[in-house]
């Protein structure tokens, strides 16, 4: 901002200025104090769901686990029954 005036004498600050330096700064708290409060909601939110999603996930990965090992044994134990018959074209599922 502009310190001294143009003839060269040093007017200060005026009373609007500071005025308007206090609500600035004002806003400036503001602002940093919402944005931290939806960084902690965030970080609550994001814990709180890896906790209850997390066991089920778990399951979820060992039955997909459980199910390919299945399909594997199958495929080896079944041979004939893993193929698809496009018409005169006959493709292995492998």
């Amino acid at each position: 901002m502009v310190i001294s005036n143009p003839d060269g004498t040093d007017g200060g600050q005026r009373n609007w200025q500071t005025v308007l330096r206090q609500i600035l700064a004002a806003i400036l708290v503001c602002t940093i104090v919402f944005f931290v409060e939806k960084f902690i909601i965030q970080v609550i939110s994001v814990n709180y769901h890896n906790k209850q999603f997390g066991d089920k996930t778990k399951e979820n990965k060992r039955n997909v686990i459980l199910l390919t090992m299945l399909y594997e044994e199958s495929k080896k134990s079944f041979p004939e029954y893993c193929q698809v018959n496009l018409g005169p074209l006959v493709v292995n599922v492998d």
